[in-house]
């Protein structure tokens, strides 16, 4: 019983969107711990799930836009 509770408290976090917090309605930023902190510092960066309309860009196609990312080389 303590388990199944630990797990459904794991899956059930607001700062994680995760169980019951899983869509943009019910994970507003304003309940993400250091959310404002982030955004102030960082405005343009991803701070939490669904922070989808301020943090992401996309390139036009038409551009055909060639991009090589590269972590720890």
């Amino acid at each position: 019983m303590i388990l199944n509770y630990l797990l459904f408290i794991i899956g059930n976090l607001p700062n994680c969107c995760s169980g019951s917090h899983n869509t943009p309605a019910t994970c507003p930023s304003s309940g993400v711990a250091f959310y404002s902190y982030f955004k102030g510092n960082c405005p343009k960066a991803y701070a939490y799930p669904y922070d989808d309309p301020t943090s992401l860009f996309t390139c036009d196609s038409n551009l055909k836009a060639d991009y090589t990312l590269t972590f720890c080389p």
